[in-house]
């Protein structure tokens, strides 16, 4: 294609899983000519998102009211993640979940970002094997995650040290890779995030040491539904603050250490 002597290049592929895309970064990267390399479907939209960041000479968006898989739409790359800011140097953030075009991280996180002036972009990643992405994944410009359904558990034992609150949970949904050694740590803030806004929708509370004083939650039935990671962060976070802890969930086959787990901490489970 190069011998061809076009101004631009572009190659589009068909990611199966979202590792394929490190040889379009790859290849975007080592061009000798300007290129465009992206690849389609739900699995492929990092790979259009963070194309400047790689070299790449521009990027597609769909119009407004012409939806394609895949695609991030102009009004996105304009507003929520600044393609035009992106460089080299930028820091990449995302939600790693399956499925993920649900989430409303990026126009929370990217303004964020640019609010304290920091050089990063927060984008949705569909994951399919988390073993597998976080081998491929693992240059320093890959520097955090958020961890959605269903990873939250299963994400634990790829991290390289876990946060003791996590460990109590026995569920990750941050993960921050240490410049120094690259290292992933993982974090729960589901626990302290939720509870707290659960109580301040209550009444204004004031906390001493992190723990709280005559939390509204004391005392108080506390139904969750549903045991899984963030459920399980919610249940434990509600009993830290006194409640009266009750989990229903569908699926009886769970684990007999979620079990050991819910009555340790006298969590009744229905």
């Amino acid at each position: 294609m190069q011998a061809t002597k076009a101004d631009i290049i572009k190659v589009v592929s068909n990611a199966n899983d979202i590792t394929e895309l490190d040889r379009i970064f790859h290849l975007l990267s080592h061009s000798e000519v300007p290129a465009v390399a992206y690849s389609l479907g739900e699995r492929g939209l990092i790979s259009q998102l963070l194309c400047p960041k790689f070299g790449g000479a521009l990027v597609y968006g769909a119009m407004e009211g012409n939806s394609i898989p895949g695609l991030p739409t102009l009004d996105s790359l304009r507003e929520a993640y600044k393609v035009e800011n992106i460089n080299s140097d930028t820091k990449v953030f995302g939600l790693v979940s399956k499925p993920v075009s649900h989430s409303k991280g990026p126009i929370l996180h990217n303004p964020a970002f640019r609010h304290a002036n920091f050089n990063g972009i927060y984008v949705p990643m569909f994951v399919d094997d988390l073993k597998e992405f976080f081998e491929v994944y693992a240059s320093p410009d890959f520097a955090g995650y958020s961890v959605g359904f269903p990873y939250k558990e299963a994400v634990v034992q790829f991290c390289d040290e876990v946060h003791p609150l996590a460990k109590s949970i026995g569920a990750v949904n941050t993960i921050i890779r240490k410049p120094s050694d690259g290292k992933l740590i993982g974090y729960n803030t589901d626990c302290e995030g939720s509870i707290a806004s659960i109580e301040d929708a209550l009444k204004d509370q004031r906390y001493i040491n992190g723990a709280s004083l005559n939390s509204p939650l004391a005392g108080k039935q506390f139904v969750v539904v549903g045991a899984g990671g963030a459920g399980r962060a919610i249940a434990v976070g509600a009993k830290s603050r006194g409640a009266r802890v009750i989990i229903f969930d569908i699926d009886l086959g769970q684990s007999l250490l979620l079990r050991l787990f819910l009555v340790k901490l006298n969590i009744l489970i229905v």
